[in-house]
C-alpha cells in the first residue's frame, strides 16, 4: 500500500485535543472526541490492509492477527509493566486491587467491560485508574475479533457491495449508540456495540480510489469542512454531551472527509498538506506511545494530590509524555514492526508470535488476578488502617433500599414507614443520596414528629422522565409515586439524588416532576447535591498528611453547573442545599476526631446523616404545614 503521511498527520490531530484535554486545557473540553477520530482511522487502515492482502492473493486470518500482535502488545505491555510498578508504590490497597483487576481486564481484551461496570469515563474516582484509557483499545480489540474475515469475503465475493453493506451495518450500530446514549449511557460510552459504527465508517472508505470529485476547490471543500467538523466537535461538546450517539458523528464523519479528500491523485487540498508536514507526522508516528503514556501520568498526579493539574504542571506533563512516547516509539514499537514485516511471508515463525502473544495474554491475566486476591499488601502503607463505618446498614435493607436493577420497589410502602408522628405523612423519595439522610431522621425522630415513609432505588433518580434499560425496575418504580401518594396520603415529597450521575437532558427535566407532584396536592422539596470526594475520607485523611490532626476537611468535587441547573430546576419547589451545612467556607469536615462523618466518597455515615438531620434535613421536612 502507499502510505499516506496525511494519515499521520490526522492521529496527531486526534492524539494532541485527547493529551490537553486530560491534562486541564479549558478551551479543548470536547478533546476526548480524538478516540472516535482514532476509531475511524483504524477502521480505515485496517480494511485498506486486508483489500489490498486480498487483491495481491496473500491475505491470512494468520498474517493479520500477526500484524495486530506486533503493533498493539509491546508498547502496551511494557506500559503495563512500568504503571504497575508505580501502582504498587503509589496507589492504597484497596486502589491497588481495582489496578489488578483491570491489569487482567487488559489480558482479557475486556477492560472497556471492566471500566463499564466498575465507573464512568468522566467520574471523579474513575480520574485517578491509571489504565482507564485502555478501553478503547479494547473495542478495537474485539473489532479485530470480528472484522477480518467478513471484511475480506466482501472484498473477494461482492466489491461492488462493499460499501453498501458496510453502511447498513454501521447504520445499525449508529442506531445502538443513539439509543443507548438514552438507556444505557455507560454501557454505550465503552462497548463495541455502541462503537462499531466509527470503525465501519473508516472502512467504508477504504476501497475509495478517488475522491468524490477531483475538482480542486470541491476537494479542498471537503477537506475543510472535515477539519472543521473535528476541531468544532473538540471545543464544544464537553463531558455533559451525550455520548457517543449523534454528537459522535461529526467528529467522525468530519475524519472520513479529511480522508476522502486526500484520497486520488493530483493535488492535495491544503489541509491534507499541512497534516502531511514534518511536525504533525512526527507526533503521529508517537501517537500510540504518547496515547499509552500520558495517563497514568496525570492519573498519578491526581490521586496523589487529589486535584487536576494546573496550567504549569500540565505543561509539564505534556513534555514528559511526548519523551516517553519517543523512546517508546524508537526501542518498543520500531524495532518489533520491523521484525514484524520480516516474518510476512514465513508462516511457522508467525505461528510464534501469536503463540508469545497469547501467552503474554495470559500472563497480564494471571498476574492481575493474583495481584487483586493479594489484597493490596496492605504492609506498604503501616500507617493506613481503613475501617468500616456505619450508615448504609440503616438504609433499611433490599426493602426500603432496593438495589435489584431489574425489579421494582415493593409495593407496600407501609412497610417502609421509618418514623412516627402526627405531623403529617412525608416521602422521601430518591436513591442512595436520598437513603443516607435515613439514619439522621431515624435517630431525631423525636424532634422530627412527621411519619416518614422512604422509597429509595440505587442509581435511580426521583424524575419522571428517567428511564434506562440498564435499570429497567427505576422507571416503573417512580412510575408508582402518584398512587402512593393517594394511597398513604401523603402532604409532602422530599427528593434527593446524586444529581451529578443523572445525564443532563434527563436533570432538565425535573421541573415537570415537581410539576407533577405540585398538582397531586402534596408540598415539594428538593434537596440539591451533597459533597463527593473522589476517594474515601480514610484515604484522603492518610494521603492529605491531616491523619493526625483533630478534624478533616476536603473540598467537594462538584460541578457548579450542575449544582446551578438543580436550583433553576428546583425552582417550583422547596429548595434545600446542603453545602452551606455540609461544607462551610468551601471546606467540607469529613471527619471531627476519630468520628467519621461520611461512609465512602460522597454517603454520609450514620454520624454524618445525624449532623445533617439537625442542620437541615428536619427543618426540609416540617416546614410549612
Amino acid at each position: 500500500m502507499n502510505h499516506r503521511e496525511d494519515i499521520d498527520g490526522l492521529r496527531a490531530l486526534a492524539v494532541v485535543p485527547i493529551v490537553l484535554f486530560h491534562f486541564g486545557a479549558a478551551l479543548l473540553s470536547g478533546g476526548y472526541v480524538g478516540v472516535d477520530v482514532f476509531f475511524v482511522i483504524s477502521g480505515f487502515v485496517i480494511a485498506r490492509s486486508i483489500a489490498a492482502d486480498v487483491d495481491a492473493g496473500r491475505f491470512s486470518v494468520r498474517a493479520f492477527y500477526v500484524r495486530r500482535v506486533c503493533r498493539i502488545l509491546p508498547a502496551l505491555v511494557v506500559t503495563v509493566a512500568i504503571t504497575t510498578v508505580a501502582a504498587i508504590w503509589l496507589l492504597l490497597p484497596e486502589d491497588l486491587v481495582t489496578h489488578f483487576r483491570s491489569v487482567a481486564a487488559i489480558g482479557g481484551f475486556s477492560s472497556n467491560i471492566f471500566f463499564w461496570r466498575s465507573s464512568g469515563y468522566f467520574e471523579a474516582a474513575a480520574q485517578t485508574r491509571p489504565l482507564l484509557h485502555s478501553w478503547s483499545l479494547a473495542v478495537e480489540e474485539q473489532f479485530y475479533f470480528f472484522a477480518p474475515v467478513p471484511l475480506a469475503l466482501l472484498h473477494r465475493r461482492w466489491p461492488r457491495g462493499w460499501l453498501r453493506a458496510i453502511l447498513i451495518v454501521a447504520a445499525g450500530s449508529l442506531a445502538v449508540s443513539i439509543a443507548m446514549v438514552f438507556t444505557a449511557p455507560t454501557a454505550g460510552y465503552f462497548l463495541l456495540p455502541s462503537r462499531a459504527w466509527e470503525l465501519l465508517l473508516g472502512a467504508a472508505v477504504a476501497r475509495a480510489s478517488a475522491a468524490p470529485s477531483q475538482k480542486p476547490m470541491a476537494r479542498e471543500g471537503l477537506a475543510a469542512l472535515g477539519l472543521a467538523m473535528v476541531a468544532g466537535s473538540m471545543v464544544l461538546l464537553d463531558e455533559k454531551s451525550a455520548f457517543p450517539g449523534w454528537n459522535a458523528l461529526f467528529p467522525c464523519v468530519g475524519t472520513v472527509l479529511i480522508i476522502l479528500a486526500g484520497t486520488g491523485a493530483g493535488r492535495m487540498p491544503v489541509a491534507n498538506r499541512l497534516l502531511s508536514t514534518a511536525g504533525p507526522r512526527a507526533i503521529g508516528r508517537i501517537s500510540y506511545s504518547l496515547y499509552l503514556v500520558h495517563w497514568p501520568i496525570v492519573a498519578f498526579f491526581q490521586y496523589r494530590l487529589m486535584r487536576p493539574p494546573t496550567a504549569s504542571e500540565g505543561a509539564a506533563m505534556l513534555i514528559v509524555s511526548i519523551a516517553l512516547a519517543a523512546l517508546s516509539w524508537r526501542f518498543v514499537e520500531e524495532p518489533v514492526r520491523r521484525y514484524a514485516y520480516r516474518l510476512r511471508d514465513v508462516p511457522r515463525a508467525q505461528w510464534r508470535v501469536i503463540g508469545v502473544g497469547l501467552a503474554v495474554s495470559t500472563t497480564l491475566i494471571a498476574a492481575g488476578l493474583a495481584g487483586a486476591a493479594a489484597g493490596g499488601w496492605p504492609q506498604r502503607f503501616p500507617g493506613y488502617h481503613p475501617v468500616a463505618v456505619s450508615g448504609q446498614e440503616l438504609w433499611g435493607g433490599a426493602t426500603c433500599f432496593n438495589e435489584n436493577p431489574s425489579r421494582p420497589i415493593a409495593r407496600r410502602a407501609d412497610r417502609c414507614t421509618r418514623t412516627h408522628g402526627q405531623g403529617g405523612r412525608v416521602l422521601l423519595w430518591g436513591d442512595s443520596h436520598a437513603a443516607h439522610y435515613m439514619p439522621g431522621l431515624i435517630a431525631e425522630q423525636r424532634a422530627l414528629d412527621r411519619t416518614v415513609l422512604q422509597y429509595t432505588f440505587a442509581g435511580c433518580p426521583p424524575i419522571f422522565a428517567y428511564f434506562s434499560a440498564a435499570r429497567i425496575g427505576c422507571s416503573q418504580s417512580n412510575a408508582r409515586v402518584p398512587a402512593l401518594i393517594r394511597h398513604y396520603g401523603i402532604t409532602r415529597v422530599v427528593i434527593a439524588a446524586r444529581w451529578d450521575e443523572v445525564p443532563w437532558r434527563t436533570l432538565q427535566q425535573l421541573h415537570l416532576t415537581v410539576a407533577a407532584l405540585q398538582r397531586l396536592g402534596v408540598r415539594v422539596t428538593v434537596i440539591g447535591p451533597s459533597p463527593i470526594f473522589g476517594v474515601t475520607p480514610q484515604a484522603f485523611d492518610y494521603l492529605s498528611g491531616q491523619a493526625g490532626h483533630r478534624t478533616g476537611t476536603a473540598v467537594a468535587r462538584l460541578d457548579p453547573g450542575m449544582t446551578a441547573l438543580v436550583r433553576r430546576e428546583a425552582a417550583r419547589a422547596e429548595y434545600v442545599d446542603p453545602l452551606p451545612s455540609l461544607c462551610p467556607n468551601g471546606a467540607c469536615p469529613y471527619r471531627s476526631g476519630s468520628t467519621w462523618l461520611y461512609a465512602d466518597d460522597g454517603h454520609l455515615s450514620a454520624a454524618g446523616s445525624r449532623q445533617a438531620a439537625r442542620a437541615f434535613m428536619i427543618a426540609a421536612l416540617t416546614r410549612g404545614p
